[in-house]
């Protein structure tokens, strides 16, 4: 969008409400963000003894974890809709996929931690629980759903910031699966929007922006490198909370009433309980 078009939109718009926040250079997410996400996880669980006790180090289970799934992929029979089973062999990458998809609010972590914590014990239960949710093992017909991916694709990245994001990917937790079509970038180069296109706005709109610690899909430091050239921005940080947090907490609404009023919000914070681990 131009300057100039954007600035006939500020002469419309009198204040702008936004949370779960991906600029245009931050579609295709750096993985070691991903790591601390469960940093952050690690510490929301900390506050509660008894969900310590139980995850005492997240990031150390789940790599023993992975590299056991590395090393011999496990052979699992998911029960089927007919009452028969199924076979579906548990790679390394079926997890971390599974992983993205399931952190980006703390309640649906809870389920991917206790696969994690099933499986670190030899339980495989919780793993067969979640497949059985997830996918169809007697599907035999392969489609794709391609929206999002082109959508990701057209977003893109720039060269350099494209091999920060691979050199990453080598260590992080997750490796390169936080992005669904990394591996696709360069297939048709005419697709990328190009810098441009990744530019971050620039306004003078008084604009809330409300991010979740544990957001496992929009990183807090990503919003706020996106919304750095809105210069009336005000942060408030909702602690606990994951992607949809609007209605996470009254005081979120609350907060967004005293920011339509008028009122300066900049630094509030907002606690909310975390799930039942």
């Amino acid at each position: 969008m131009s300057l100039a078009a954007l600035k006939q939109i500020d002469d419309r718009i009198g204040r702008v409400v936004i949370t779960a926040i991906e600029g245009l250079d931050q579609t295709v997410k750096q993985p070691a963000r991903g790591d601390q996400y469960f940093d952050r996880l690690q510490a929301a669980i900390d506050t509660v003894p008894a969900a310590k006790a139980k995850y005492p180090d997240v990031k150390a289970m789940m790599a023993r974890v992975l590299d056991q799934l590395e090393a011999e992929p496990l052979l699992l029979q998911i029960p089927t809709r007919d009452g028969d089973t199924a076979p579906y062999l548990l790679q390394k990458r079926d997890l971390q996929k599974f992983t993205a998809f399931l952190v980006a609010d703390p309640a649906r972590a809870v389920w991917i931690l206790d696969v994690y914590r099933g499986l670190d014990q030899g339980d495989t239960a919780p793993a067969i629980a979640l497949l059985q949710r997830a996918i169809d093992p007697t599907e035999t017909a392969v489609s794709m759903r391609p929206m999002m991916y082109l959508m990701d694709v057209a977003s893109g990245s720039g060269a350099d910031r494209r091999k920060m994001i691979s050199d990453q990917a080598q260590t992080a937790l997750l490796g390169p699966h936080m992005n669904f079509s990394m591996h696709l970038e360069t297939v048709d180069p005419s697709l990328d929007l190009g810098d441009d296109f990744r530019t971050p706005p620039i306004s003078d709109v008084p604009t809330l922006v409300l991010s979740g610690t544990l957001d496992g899909r929009t990183y807090p430091e990503s919003g706020q490198e996106a919304t750095a050239g809105l210069s009336h921005r005000q942060t408030v940080m909702v602690k606990n909370a994951g992607h949809n947090l609007f209605m996470s907490s009254s005081e979120v609404t609350e907060t967004i009433q005293d920011f339509m009023r008028g009122e300066d919000v900049d630094g509030r914070e907002i606690t909310v309980d975390l799930p039942d681990f």
